[in-house]
């Protein structure tokens, strides 16, 4: 049996570079795993290293799903969800109850 490969965490510097990606290449997602466009001083592969082609485009669904639920239009709002995703990670990472490892980890300090 295959084993299963490691679950990473998305950073904002990929999400930013799949919308990149899906801006210029529209749904193609082999394109945009391979592409020699930059963003933020490197190329989108490069960001998007760690990452298949299923990933890519699981994740962009993921996103325009969750945006619309909300009723907005992700693409339009894509600063306001990457400070949203910012603010949820430094929140993990200081501990708050927020913290999938340990909630109270907070209250022990």
């Amino acid at each position: 049996m295959k084993q299963a490969r490691p679950r990473n965490e998305w950073g904002p510097d990929e999400l930013g570079a799949v919308l990149e990606g899906v801006k210029f290449y529209g749904r193609a997602w082999h394109k945009i795993k391979k592409s020699s466009l930059p963003y933020k001083g490197k190329k989108i592969s490069t960001w998007l290293a760690n990452r298949t082609p299923e990933n890519i485009k699981d994740k962009e669904k993921n996103m325009k799903n969750a945006r619309s639920q909300k009723g907005k239009d992700f693409y339009l709002n894509i600063r306001e969800a990457l400070k949203e995703y910012k603010s949820k990670r430094s929140l993990q990472s200081v501990g708050h109850s927020k913290s999938k490892k340990n909630p109270w980890k907070c209250l022990h300090s």
